[in-house]
């Protein structure tokens, strides 16, 4: 009759209202406990598809797209890292997954429905902000494991405001690392100059760039490109 509430080691740390916001609720609740216990270097809010080698990281805010760009290169035959969150982690800064099953907003639904027939018959959910999601699910297959890591070999901010022929322009490491920074959360001992300078030699060999794709097709075929 009280809602719903999540509690770790007795204390509660979130709670809601309605059942439908519960999975939201306990998703956020393990991200949150995940990052805490965690000694990796820190985490990026970004998605991350890999090929087998080594890994791409797409940064955004939430709404920017990179969950449904995620899909569709899963789709294409890419393996999955996460959609939301990566956390870098041992002395070559590679990318670490956090595979919880892909969140897409109502506006991705018919976008991926050629590719994941089993989409629509997923419940809905009602997140804390507002938002309408679905969780797609993703063979174990197509997911790496969470103690597996990737070196990361590009770095790609989607451009939304551009349509037209999709193109892939270099970015200056510096702006790079400039936008990376805006959804940054450092672990373990925080932000210091030490780790400053590890970021700036970790991005200074890791290839950037900026997408402007119209399509979820030209996204895909764009981002192909930059297989090893």
């Amino acid at each position: 009759d009280r809602g719903f509430a999540v509690a770790i080691d007795g204390r509660e740390i979130d709670r809601c209202s309605r059942q439908s916001r519960v999975v939201p609720m306990l998703k956020a609740s393990l991200l949150q406990l995940a990052l805490r216990r965690c000694d990796g270097f820190g985490a990026f809010h970004a998605a991350a598809i890999g090929d087998g080698e080594g890994c791409i990281l797409m940064p955004g805010a939430s709404g920017s797209g990179k969950s449904t760009m995620a899909a569709a290169l899963v789709a294409a035959g890419f393996e999955f890292l996460g959609d939301d969150t990566v956390v870098l982690d041992g002395a070559e800064l590679s990318a670490r997954a956090v595979t919880f099953a892909i969140c897409l907003k109502a506006g991705a639904w018919d976008l991926l429905a050629g590719r994941f027939a089993a989409l629509a018959h997923q419940p809905i959910h009602d997140r804390a902000d507002g938002k309408q999601v679905r969780y797609l699910p993703l063979p174990q297959a197509c997911c790496v494991a969470g103690d597996v890591q990737r070196p990361v070999h590009a770095i790609v901010f989607r451009d939304r405001t551009a349509p037209g022929t999709a193109a892939l322009t270099r970015l200056p490491a510096i702006e790079a690392l400039r936008r990376l920074l805006i959804g940054f959360v450092p672990l373990g001992t925080g932000l210091d100059g030490r780790k400053i300078d590890r970021l700036l030699h970790w991005i200074a060999n890791v290839d950037c760039f900026q997408l402007q794709a119209a399509t979820l097709e030209d996204g895909v075929a764009a981002l192909r490109r930059l297989r090893p």
